[in-house]
C-alpha cells in the first residue's frame, strides 16, 4: 500500500532526497523507505511528492519490525431457527439432538452449542478452525431435530474472530 505526502520548501527534505531519482527507491538515515516522482509546480521551492513504500515491496523485510501477527482464527457457524413451538415439539427427539452436539464437542471439531433467543428461537454451533463445511451441513442433516422438522432453516457460514478473551 503506498500514502502519498507533499514536502514543499523543506531543506531537510530537499537533502535527504537530493540524491534519488525520479520513480527511484531510495533511504536516508532518519527517513523510512521512500518511493520518489519529480512533480511540477508553481509554487517556490522545491516540491516533491513523497510515497511511502512497504519494505517487502522494495525486496527486503525490515529486520527491526515486528513479525505480523497470524491471521485471525477463522470458525464456522451453525445457526439454525425454530419452529414457533419447538418447546412443545422437542421432547422425543432433545435427548438425541443434545448426544450429537456433545459427541461433536468431545472429538474436538465442534467448540460449543447451545439454543439461542429468549423464549427460544433457535440454536447456534460454533466448529472449530478447519473443520471442513461438507461436514457441518452433514451434522445438520442428520440431526434429529433437523429430521422432525423443528429446524425449517439453517444456514453455514465462516466467522472471522477478531477479538477473543478467556470467557471469565
Amino acid at each position: 500500500m503506498l500514502r502519498s505526502l507533499t514536502a514543499r520548501s523543506s531543506t531537510r527534505a530537499a537533502a535527504a532526497l537530493s540524491s534519488c531519482r525520479p520513480a527511484r527507491v531510495c533511504t536516508t538515515a532518519r527517513q523510512p523507505l521512500l518511493q520518489v516522482a519529480g512533480r511540477p509546480s508553481s509554487k517556490p521551492g522545491p516540491q516533491v511528492s513523497l510515497r511511502m513504500a512497504s519494505t517487502a515491496a522494495a525486496g527486503g523485510a525490515d529486520p527491526g519490525a515486528p513479525a505480523p501477527p497470524p491471521p485471525p482464527p477463522t470458525f464456522t457457524l451453525l445457526s439454525y431457527t425454530y419452529v414457533q413451538d419447538i418447546l412443545e415439539r422437542r421432547g422425543p427427539h432433545r435427548a438425541a439432538h443434545i448426544d450429537a452436539a456433545k459427541a461433536a464437542v468431545a472429538t474436538g471439531k465442534m467448540v460449543m452449542a447451545g439454543a439461542t433467543g429468549d423464549p427460544v428461537g433457535g440454536a447456534l454451533f460454533v466448529w472449530a478452525p478447519g473443520v471442513d463445511r461438507a461436514e457441518v451441513e452433514a451434522f445438520a442433516a442428520g440431526d434429529p431435530y433437523v429430521k422432525a422438522g423443528l429446524v425449517p432453516a439453517w444456514r453455514v457460514e465462516p466467522y472471522m474472530v477478531v477479538a477473543q478473551g478467556s470467557g471469565k
